[in-house]
């Protein structure tokens, strides 16, 4: 059953979860792809060459999507105090809400690659240090990095600390005044970029993604995300304006494609200190939040691409899919039956890979998620 876009008594937003569940499955094609021997992926029609290639090559995005679509879901509470219909939420709560939704499911997938690590070969087992980094979860975070075992969780202390930034960011959405403090934050978000590059540039590309993929650079997403909700809350969720939803739809995927295509076409002068490398998550964290809209005014388009069944179930399992589908993908790359094969990997990866990522991750969800996301106040 689709459910509709509106804002229900719960706070649930329907489609929004099917949103979640694409970003998660974009990840998941981007991954395959870069163990599957990447390529361009391009079709030629005649004299024209259609270049598909930032498709699988940019899924890294799908973490975008997940940051502008958590920072907007979790400011509505903060939200709608500042529009006088609550009181400011309860920290105590608040925080016991979000270590339940990410430390629970992240120690047991932790436990079970600790074990696989100790008994065999094909992790390495942390030092003392790299092992308290991974029990408190503080891969990416100053003065010492550490490299975690499953290599898509430098995100979640990325995420994780903007849960307790928004605390603190709540209280900016009360007046006029403050609410262009958030702006000026985002503008930091660029400063910060632009500082990464001139001081780290030359250890490389790898030193540069860590730095500015943590919450100092991802800022300005969290911030788009946290205005979208306020912007719902104060302007448009109880009269709805009439405005072009679908239109929304397209506005966003065309941002988010142009600034991707944008990425492809320019590397590697991205990486060189391009202006884009600066502005990429604002233009992306925008793009994601004229697609979220689109979905807030019940764009009939984005009910069929994100309230489907299938995108449905996925995003309801969408971070067990993120936490899982890595360690699956890694350890089919190296089964020599993979390796040996001839012809192009990446169908016979996903025909292989994605079973199996469904059903740890639907255990993940079962028995490590659900659990503790019961009868949450």
């Amino acid at each position: 059953m689709i459910r509709d876009h509106a804002l229900d008594h719960r706070g649930y937003i329907g489609s929004l979860t099917g949103l979640r569940g694409f970003a998660a499955l974009w990840v998941i094609l981007y991954h395959a792809w870069v163990y599957s021997e990447p390529r361009l992926m391009a079709v030629d029609i005649g004299v024209v060459t259609l270049d598909f290639t930032p498709l699988f090559s940019a899924g890294w995005a799908g973490v975008d999507f997940f940051f502008v679509l958590s920072a907007f879901l979790l400011t509505l509470p903060f939200a709608r105090w500042a529009c006088g219909e609550q009181q400011f939420p309860s920290v105590g709560p608040y925080l016991l809400r979000r270590f339940k939704r990410v430390f629970p499911a992240f120690w047991a997938q932790l436990l079970i690659l600790l074990v696989i690590a100790f008994s065999t070969s094909f992790y390495v087992f942390p030092s003392t240090r790299d092992l308290f980094a991974h029990l408190l979860m503080a891969f990416n975070l100053p003065p010492t990095w550490t490299s975690p075992i499953n290599g898509v969780w430098w995100t979640l202390p990325t995420e994780f600390l903007f849960y307790l930034l928004l605390l603190p960011l709540g209280f900016l959405l009360k007046t006029r005044s403050t609410r262009v403090l958030l702006f000026v934050l985002l503008l930091g978000a660029w400063v910060y970029r632009w500082w990464v590059y001139q001081n780290f540039h030359q250890q490389g590309v790898g030193k540069m993604v860590v730095l500015i993929g943590n919450t100092l650079g991802s800022l300005d997403q969290f911030i788009v995300g946290t205005l979208c909700a306020y912007a719902y809350v104060s302007n448009f969720r109880l009269n709805r304006p009439r405005l072009p939803a679908n239109l929304f739809l397209v506005l966003g995927i065309t941002v988010v494609l142009l600034c991707l295509y944008s990425i492809h076409w320019l590397i590697p002068g991205y990486w060189d200190g391009h202006w884009l490398l600066m502005v990429k998550n604002t233009v992306v964290g925008i793009g994601v939040a004229s697609i979220l809209v689109s979905i807030l005014l019940g764009s009939k388009w984005a009910l069929w691409l994100f309230g489907n069944r299938f995108m449905m179930h996925s995003g309801i399992i969408s971070y067990s899919l993120y936490l899982w589908h890595l360690p699956v993908i890694v350890a089919l790359s190296k089964w020599s039956f993979m390796v040996n094969y001839s012809a192009y990997r990446l169908p016979f990866m996903l025909v292989c890979s994605l079973p199996l990522i469904w059903l740890l991750s639907y255990s993940s969800y079962r028995w490590a998620e659900r659990p503790f996301l019961k009868n949450r106040k």
